[in-house]
């Protein structure tokens, strides 16, 4: 905590406005670049300062049926047009709430301007929480009008391609990694035919594919699934059980802890055992999940005078929405 030495009433209270104030201003400076890096731009398509009250976030789907014809044959191509996959509002988020009473002491007033500067996070961990949440809920996407996760997803939603699942009941086993990610690399696009199957996932590595964990002991597994010798031993001595993974599997995936899962359910407030499952991004194109808008900037409210109560209020907000999106760039692996 700072050492504020002999300071006056006056200037405590001119710290706390000042203090109040140099938020606002670090969040103006950054300015939307702050969601840069963070696990918001990796999970949800971020769209920032559009302030239509309803923004729609549309999918071009290729339905051409190509074939091997003449060089003057006439040319066939059919295409769809955009499909809507999410429509996104946005609402007032209240971050946080500072009263500076006049007659506290000087101790709770310094311990109140030592704690200011956490609140500089806040408008990065609510984006997080929100999209948390619309996970665990299962919420309906536009794209097929099904569950975001859902085992009979269409493969097209214009056609008659199929149906594809992004939900995955494997064991948290290498073999069980081997058989989600062929569930993940098979899937078809949308507007695929027999003779002209688009598999886009082939491609997957540690830069594009990603699993959250809300649990460590999940965590810990997916390592010893990964890399194997470096974390387990491969030759044991007598009477030792070697370790069940001993060999590294095709792909890899980058392994991020978000310890947030494990305390955020559904709105009925059914939290689900971290330990028991993961999601999987699939970043290998500019489509997420989700589909979120930022409108404003967060700041921080004018001073707000409560007379009666010999008080000053300071309020953090911002504007923010989220929905459901691309069923095809998240799974949830469910452990069997």
């Amino acid at each position: 905590m700072p050492i504020y030495s002999g300071v006056s009433q006056g200037a405590l209270d001119a710290k706390f406005n000042a203090a109040c104030t140099s938020l606002s201003r670090v969040w103006l400076q950054q300015g939307f670049a702050m969601y840069n890096s963070t696990l918001i731009s990796d999970i949800a398509r971020v769209e920032t300062g559009n302030r239509k009250a309803l923004v729609q976030q549309k999918l071009i789907i290729n339905a051409s049926n190509y074939k091997i014809v003449g060089l003057t044959d006439p040319t066939e191509y059919t295409k769809n047009p955009p499909k809507i996959i999410a429509e996104c509002g946005y609402s007032r988020v209240d971050l946080f709430g500072i009263d500076w009473g006049d007659l506290e002491d000087d101790d709770s007033k310094m311990s109140t301007l030592a704690s200011i500067p956490e609140l500089g996070g806040y408008p990065a961990l609510v984006p997080l929480t929100e999209s948390l949440r619309v996970l665990a809920n299962n919420k309906v996407t536009l794209y097929d009008d099904k569950p975001l996760f859902d085992a009979t997803h269409n493969i097209d939603p214009f056609g008659s391609a199929g149906t594809g699942s992004n939900i995955i009941s494997q064991a948290l086993t290498g073999d069980g990694w081997n058989k989600a990610l062929q569930q993940i690399i098979t899937r078809k696009d949308p507007g695929s035919k027999n003779n002209k199957p688009q598999l886009p996932n082939g491609n997957l590595n540690g830069r594009n594919l990603t699993i959250l964990c809300g649990h460590v002991g999940v965590a810990s597994a997916l390592v010893k699934i990964f890399d194997p010798a470096s974390q387990w031993a491969t030759q044991v001595e007598a009477g030792i059980s070697a370790a069940s993974e001993s060999r590294r599997v095709y792909t890899q995936a980058t392994i991020q802890l978000v310890p947030e899962m494990s305390a955020i359910g559904t709105d009925a407030g059914v939290i689900t055992d971290p330990a028991t499952y993961c999601y999987i991004m699939v970043n290998n194109t500019p489509n997420r999940g989700l589909f979120c808008r930022i409108p404003d900037l967060p700041t921080v409210s004018e001073p707000e005078r409560i007379a009666d109560k010999h008080m000053t209020r300071r309020k953090g907000f911002q504007t923010f929405g989220i929905e459901p999106s691309w069923p095809w760039a998240l799974y949830k692996w469910t452990f069997t």
